[in-house]
C-alpha cells in the first residue's frame, strides 16, 4: 500500500511539473524542441533539459511538504525526499557548469583587439551576468542543502522518540 502511495505523490509531481511547463513555455515544451526566440538569437533546447530540473524543484517542493506535515514518520517519503534533494544539487551543479557556454568565454577583452595597436596589452574583464548567476546557483544549493540537514536532524529525533517508547 505504502508504494502506491509514493507512485500517485510522483505521479502527482508529474503532473504539475507538465501543467507548469504547458503554463511557462506552451505546449511546445512537451514536445521535440523548445524554441525561446530572445532578440535576434534563437536558443533551442530539448525538452528534457528543461522538464528534468523542473520536476527536481516541484518533486523537492511537495515531498518536504509532505515529510513535513507527516512528521518525518514515513521512511520512503524521507528517502524520495533526500534523493530528490541530492539530485537538484547535482542538477543545479551541472547548471552551473553548463551556463557559461551560453557566453563567449566568460570575458569580455577592452578595448577590442582591433582598436589595440603593437604596443599595447588588453585588459581581460569578467562577465559581471555569469558571477551573478553562479552566486545565485550556490546560494540555492546552500538552501537545499540547509532543509535536507534539518529534515534528517527532524528525522533522526522521530526516531529516537520512536525508540524510546
Amino acid at each position: 500500500m505504502q508504494i502506491l502511495k509514493e507512485c500517485l505523490w510522483l505521479a502527482f509531481s508529474v503532473a504539475l511539473t507538465v501543467l507548469l511547463a504547458v503554463f511557462l513555455f506552451g505546449k511546445s515544451s512537451l514536445t521535440g524542441n523548445l524554441d525561446i526566440h530572445l532578440h535576434d538569437t534563437y536558443f533551442v533546447i530539448s525538452k528534457w533539459y528543461l522538464l528534468a530540473p523542473l520536476f527536481l524543484i516541484i518533486n523537492f517542493i511537495v515531498y518536504f511538504i509532505r515529510v513535513r506535515r507527516s512528521g518525518f514518520i514515513q521512511v520512503s517519503s524521507n528517502w524520495i525526499f533526500l534523493f530528490s534533494g541530492f539530485s537538484l544539487i547535482i542538477a543545479l551543479t551541472i547548471l552551473a557548469k553548463l551556463i557559461p557556454q551560453f557566453f563567449i568565454g566568460g570575458i569580455t577583452l577592452y578595448p577590442p583587439l582591433s582598436a589595440l595597436g603593437p604596443d599595447k596589452v588588453p585588459e581581460m574583464m569578467e562577465n559581471s551576468v555569469l558571477g551573478f548567476i553562479a552566486n545565485i546557483i550556490v546560494v540555492f544549493q546552500s538552501l537545499i542543502l540547509i532543509v535536507i540537514v534539518f529534515s534528517v536532524y527532524r528525522w533522526g529525533t522521530q526516531n529516537r522518540r520512536n525508540n524510546a517508547q
